[in-house]
């Protein structure tokens, strides 16, 4: 129950609390530290052994022990599921979504699981293991011209409060999520790692800015293009190279991911600098 909900980062090593507030009214916590199951449903959860979410090689024991993947993929499914189900039927696109935050409440209020949907299916997707169902149902989603993925999108990066693709394709959303299964599907389906999103940036950008090295590998063994120019937003004069992107971000193991994946390391910005000099 703690792996499967992505509030867990948030709590540290207080494993009761970390229960108490993922599970709401599910569970209660008594004054002797005990906790109590109080909801039905829960008890179901748990203890029914014909559901996916059990393991196989646990249906002999007295208490089943959940498993953790078929959880996420569950959770994952649900949320795409419940992202097209017509959430996003009267959703109207806007150039400055950022700041028309009562639009985004509106929905969140008609639809009650939306927010967690929008958020939360990349952390879900992260721990669901390889699953071929799953991945087809994301590219699914995922494909140019799909409103439901194109509203997400829109609301998903308005939420985030930071940079993040803007009108991209699902492979920089891949790249910037973290999510190594469904980057390496998406390449296996003739996806171009050297697509650009409104801002230029290519997919494999996105990866060094969130330091998801081993997605920089895996994009660049497919080819992905090391002659990328990045712009940042707090300098946006200034272009740097790939190298010089991870050195200023000091993400290590992305830049040790651009060495090996045959970037020269004396690669010069537009003020003449190696990289050397972020060292």
């Amino acid at each position: 129950m703690i792996e499967a909900s992505p509030e867990c980062k948030y709590f540290g090593p207080d494993i009761k609390f970390t229960i108490q507030a993922s599970c709401g009214p599910l569970l209660e916590m008594c004054e002797d530290g005990v906790i109590q199951i109080i909801h039905h449903s829960l008890t179901e959860f748990i203890l029914n052994f014909n559901v996916e979410h059990i393991g196989m090689n646990q249906k002999s024991r007295d208490f089943a022990i959940v498993d953790s993947q078929a959880v996420h993929r569950k959770i994952a499914r649900t949320c795409i599921n419940y992202l097209t189900s017509g959430c996003f039927k009267t959703w109207q696109f806007a150039e400055f979504r950022d700041h028309e935050p009562e639009e985004r409440q509106s929905l969140f209020l008609q639809f009650y699981f939306l927010r967690y949907a929008i958020l939360e299916w990349p952390f879900h997707v992260a721990k669901a293991g390889d699953d071929r169902e799953l991945l087809d149902k994301l590219g699914e989603f995922c494909r140019d011209g799909n409103h439901h993925y194109e509203a997400w999108n829109d609301i998903w990066r308005a939420c985030q409060g930071e940079d993040v693709p803007r009108h991209c394709s699902a492979l920089h959303v891949s790249a910037y999520t973290g999510l190594y299964t469904l980057t390496q599907y998406l390449l296996s389906q003739g996806s171009d790692p050297d697509s650009k999103d409104e801002d230029g940036r290519t997919p494999i950008v996105y990866a060094i800015m969130k330091g998801r090295h081993e997605i920089v590998s895996l994009l660049l063994r497919n080819n992905a293009s090391h002659d990328v120019k990045v712009e940042t937003y707090l300098h946006p004069t200034k272009i740097n190279s790939l190298i010089h992107y991870a050195c200023k971000l000091k993400h290590v193991q992305a830049l040790c991911a651009l060495l090996d994946g045959g970037m020269s390391p004396v690669v010069k910005d537009d003020g003449l600098s190696t990289s050397g000099k972020y060292y």
